[in-house]
């Protein structure tokens, strides 16, 4: 994790894909803005955030094959309790980009580390915030699960970004019945 921001674990992931062919600075900036819509608080410290823009937009070599487009940003949310938060944007294939909020996961407080726990009657609240971003985002499928994101709903074993990981080779049926995750957003139009 970016600077040790959040440390330790289990954590708990609040992610989404969304529909987008376009890695400008101007597209990632405009989805980060939308975090004001939000009825929580988010506070995104937008040190280096330009830098960090300009590097997602012009992604990095991986390999001889693949070119990394990923950003990670340290922040605080306000759900029930100020909590760190890290927002991690990583483009996975040409049209789809992952959007994940990483938050400590445990149920005890680590003072030293200055992280708030979860307790499984806060969960509601996390699915609440996946149902916020869902009405600001429509996007196609989204989840709350712990130490996990919405890339596992996706029967694709390779690494990303790849073309595999498409919205058409999404089986809707087999997410409703796959009970892993707490918690589950589908958008089928």
């Amino acid at each position: 994790m970016e600077n040790n921001w959040i440390n330790g674990g289990p954590f708990l992931e609040v992610s989404f894909v969304l529909e987008t062919t376009d890695n400008s600075c101007e597209t990632i900036m405009g989805l980060i803005n939308s975090f004001n819509s939000l009825p929580i608080s988010i506070e995104v410290q937008k040190n280096d955030l330009q830098t960090k823009l300009l590097e997602f937009e012009k992604g990095y070599n991986y390999d001889d094959n693949r070119t990394i487009h990923n950003l990670n940003l340290n922040g605080y949310i306000y759900i029930n309790k100020k909590r760190k938060v890290l927002i991690e944007i990583t483009r996975i294939s040409t049209a789809l980009v992952l959007v994940d909020f990483i938050f400590f996961g445990s149920q005890f407080d680590v003072e030293e580390w200055n992280q708030v726990g979860i307790q499984k009657s806060e969960y509601i609240l996390f699915y609440q915030l996946l149902d916020e971003l869902f009405k600001i985002y429509s996007f196609k499928i989204g989840c709350v699960e712990i130490e996990d994101n919405v890339l596992s709903l996706f029967d694709v074993f390779v690494e990303y970004p790849d073309e595999q990981y498409n919205i058409d080779n999404l089986d809707f049926n087999k997410v409703k019945n796959n009970h892993k995750p707490l918690y589950v957003k589908l958008n089928e139009n």
